[in-house]
């Protein structure tokens, strides 16, 4: 028998979850060894402490109030920041945030890496000189901006490379103080919704310049698998694009409808959409040819690999569908579809926001219990479903973290006010085991 689009489901679901889940693992980890108190610092991260410095002698009123102003600035630069990558764009200076992303990551494995090495060095008492260990970091920050944004590599280094700037920068987070954290991730979710989905938002027009132009915008993002094989790797030695943005050579097109937006349209409309962004999104790949068209428009794109026979690639009726030539025998070849409905792109990729935000969110719980924490860690693990089922009907643009934030938000709160108090009195009288 034939696996069904709910099995792809399930191992486009594990392929995704298992690099968050390594991520959030760590995270959590080191907030248990180099932060067991769990104690805040304003300093650590001061976009998101600019305007209030929360106290625990504060009343909670002071604090939500200040976590608002807190949380409202820290989006407010985002957004600043999105609409100045969309006018760089705009006037062709895709190069100069090509070398701001590369000196991003340097400093990520450099700084915030090296800070957390040196905690860790002395949380284990491990004997180690400062020259080596700086110039440890300093070949591995340079690998890792190379080997992201320059040079082919294997994927799993660049995986590894991706988990790494996602766990510093994570760490770094956890110190925001605990009011300031949760209303950071709500507000971070909603304007994720707005950025995506209405019509004037950043991302959206981001998208359409990528589509218009063709030209791609460097971005961490994390590949579950290589969506181009050696076409991709070829395409990757390309001086214009970089190698974690190349385009892989397109093949004959198939004359197959594109769906778009909730339309469907002829093949000549629809556009690949190359640009990559890096906040939190999900997009399934329109594209008419047999091959993906390269890295995502979004941190989060989808990409599912075609081996099921019962699986249809359109849903024109007519001539034209009946001269549909046969699939392409490459697994990363097509998009997959099906009769009633459900679509599923090529290959999960995955924004560093995104590993950024849930770790956070897991670590953040867990500095209450283990038992916030595992709560939060399912709810989020069951908002990536969630998404990816959406994905898989809607056929357009989604952002990636208000499912998980929201269902990982409540858990936590739950687990915390009612699942707490009633079972552990009860688990401590023996009448629940």
């Amino acid at each position: 028998m034939a696996p069904s689009v709910l099995d792809d489901l399930g191992s486009e679901l594990t392929a995704v979850v298992a690099p968050v889940s390594i991520c959030i693992a760590i995270t959590v980890w080191l907030v248990a060894v180099l932060n067991p108190d769990g104690q805040s610092n304003s300093r650590a991260m001061s976009i998101a402490t600019a305007a209030y410095a929360e106290d625990d002698t504060d009343s909670d009123w002071t604090k939500f109030r200040g976590s608002l102003l807190n949380a409202f600035i820290f989006v407010a630069f985002i957004g600043i920041a999105t609409f100045g990558l969309v006018a760089a764009v705009k006037r062709g200076y895709t190069r100069w945030i090509f070398l701001y992303m590369c000196f991003s990551v340097f400093s990520v494995f450099f700084t915030l890496n090296g800070l957390i090495c040196v905690e860790l060095l002395q949380a284990f008492s491990l004997p180690f000189d400062w020259v080596s260990l700086t110039l440890l970091l300093y070949n591995t920050a340079v690998l890792g901006a190379a080997t992201l944004f320059h040079f082919p590599a294997p994927l799993l280094l660049k995986q590894a490379n991706l988990i790494a700037v996602g766990v510093g920068t994570a760490f770094t987070f956890t110190f925001v103080p605990e009011w300031t954290s949760w209303t950071l991730l709500v507000a971070m979710a909603l304007y994720d919704i707005a950025a995506v989905l209405a019509p004037w938002g950043p991302l959206k027009e981001l998208v359409d310049l990528a589509s218009e132009s063709g030209d791609p915008i460097p971005a961490l993002v994390y590949s579950a698998r290589p969506a181009g094989g050696a076409a991709e790797a070829a395409g990757a030695r390309s001086a214009e694009a970089g190698p974690l943005l190349a385009r892989p050579a397109r093949p004959v097109p198939v004359p197959e409808l594109a769906v778009q937006a909730g339309r469907e349209t002829a093949p000549d409309d629809a556009s690949p959409g190359p640009a990559v962004e890096s906040e939190r999104l999900l997009r399934p790949r329109s594209s008419t040819s047999g091959q993906p068209d390269g890295p995502p428009p979004f941190p989060i794109s989808l990409w599912t690999r075609t081996d099921h026979p019962g699986l249809l690639r359109g849903t024109a009726t007519g001539p034209e569908s009946q001269q549909r030539p046969a699939p392409s025998p490459h697994p990363a070849a097509s998009e997959r579809g099906s009769e009633d409905g459900v679509w599923l792109p090529d290959g999960i990729r995955l924004g560093m926001g995104d590993f950024i935000f849930y770790s956070v969110l897991v670590a953040r719980a867990s500095m209450h219990s283990a038992l916030a924490a595992g709560a939060a860690f399912l709810a989020v693990v069951a908002g990536l479903a969630c998404t990816l089922l959406w994905l898989s009907v809607a056929h357009s643009a989604l952002p990636a973290l208000p499912i998980s934030i929201a269902l990982g938000t409540l858990a936590y709160f739950a687990t915390r006010t009612v699942l707490e108090p009633t079972l552990l009195p009860l688990t401590l009288h023996g009448l629940y085991f």
